[in-house]
């Protein structure tokens, strides 16, 4: 149980509205170039405003209960006005504790609204209700009853006071985050557009993510066709180094949609897709097209050489053994010619990854088509090598990586 008086702690506009919004622009204002530059302005502002919006308490009137009475000694002086009783003197009286339920954070309750109702009578605040004592001078019911109503309809007032103070500093946060999102963007577009043109090499940071890192010149995807003698047809591969970096970037985007729900929850394989598609399109570009990554179907990340995929990535939630098999079916079934790049990209919405990745380790060795493991990066990142169907001689590189995208009720 807490001492505190109900709305009586701290102003809302300056330790709780202002104090948030303090916070919010320097997030902005702390965050990477390479990230700012590149993350999606819509979804970045969201989760801002959702991190550091507020929720108003709300009361359960109607479902006040009161504690059997208890007797109390009460002094003289704090009877009513007018009342015939020796000051001095203690008198035994019965006390009835009122409970009114209420959910939302206790914090909130501490807030001083504007306007401001001066509460006279001391309102605890409890885990799940706050309680107010009520003492029967004159046995009488009415008299108890008009002093709890009272006090119930300033609670009342107060709470509709901070809910609209809450509401007005909600619907300010979106202009405000947009705003300042713009303005902090700008100034670095700038910056970058001065650094590009000092004519010099530029150094990167060594301890930056390149998750959201858009070079100002994108890389050009060398994909060249192997002819190992004039007999065979030239075909198409992605070289190792440039497979690597882009699976780098994969998993970096991937570690960073862990850390912010709001880019998942509620969405499909597609727009999660395109999450990866924006972040990869950018950085690399492919000399024919101009444009690298490219939607197929519905959860298809492709880099393509004229008519065929060089690199396939499949976007997938994960749905068990059976689904992950057949999964590698359908990857190897885009493919037709020799060093071929994979990935498959899982997005595992379960509560949490162990059984998952062992499925995994378990059960894609035992795939026909399966040569051999090639490593393990990480807990939830896996090398491998395949075999194309009917053709052990063509082997195809597979990388699964996983992240892990809880539902909220896990999340949270």
């Amino acid at each position: 149980m807490s001492s505190d008086n109900i709305f009586d702690v701290f102003d809302f506009q300056q330790h709780f509205s202002d104090s948030a919004l303090g916070k919010l622009q320097r997030e902005i204002g702390s965050a990477s170039t390479d990230y700012l530059l590149a993350v999606n302005r819509d979804e970045y502002v969201k989760d801002l405003v959702d991190k550091y919006s507020f929720d108003a308490p709300t009361f359960d009137f109607d479902n006040v209960s009161v504690d059997e009475p208890i007797e109390v000694r009460v002094w003289g002086i704090q009877f009513p006005p007018n009342s015939i009783v020796d000051p001095d003197r203690d008198y035994a009286k019965p006390v009835y504790r009122y409970y009114l339920p209420y959910s939302g954070d206790e914090n909130s309750l501490r807030a001083i609204p504007n306007p401001r109702i001066e509460l006279t009578h001391w309102v605890r605040i409890d885990q799940d209700a706050v309680s107010f004592d009520v003492i029967d001078f004159y046995n009488n019911a009415e008299g108890v009853r008009s002093t709890a109503d009272s006090v119930l309809s300033a609670i009342r007032q107060q709470a509709q006071c901070l809910a609209d103070n809450v509401d007005t500093h909600n619907k300010a946060l979106l202009d405000k985050a947009r705003y300042w999102f713009d303005k902090r963007r700008l100034e670095l577009a700038e910056r970058q557009s001065v650094l590009t043109s000092l004519g010099v090499p530029i150094r990167r940071r060594d301890n930056i993510p390149e998750t959201f890192a858009v070079p100002v010149i994108r890389k050009k995807v060398q994909v060249k066709p192997e002819t190992p003698s004039p007999s065979v047809t030239p075909e198409p591969t992605l070289s190792d180094p440039l497979y690597q970096e882009i699976l780098q970037v994969i998993h970096h985007t991937g570690q960073q949609f862990e850390r912010m729900p709001s880019i998942y929850v509620g969405k499909d394989e597609e727009p999660l897709r395109d999450h990866f598609i924006m972040v990869l399109e950018p950085r690399f570009e492919l000399p024919t097209t101009g444009e690298t990554f490219n939607k197929a179907g519905k959860t298809d990340i492709l880099i393509r050489h004229e008519t065929r995929n060089v690199f396939v990535g499949e976007c997938k939630f994960w749905r068990g053994q059976k689904a992950h098999t057949q999964t590698i079916n359908q990857l190897l079934s885009y493919l037709t010619w020799r060093d071929s790049k994979t990935a498959i990209i899982y997005f595992m919405d379960t509560k949490e990854m162990v059984a998952p990745l062992r499925s995994i380790e378990e059960s894609t060795p035992q795939h026909s088509c399966f040569v051999r493991l090639r490593g393990k990066r990480e807990e939830s990142w896996f090398d491998y090598d395949f075999h194309l169907v009917g053709d052990e001689s063509r082997i195809v590189r597979l990388s699964i990586l996983c992240f892990h995208f809880p539902p909220p009720s896990a999340a949270s």
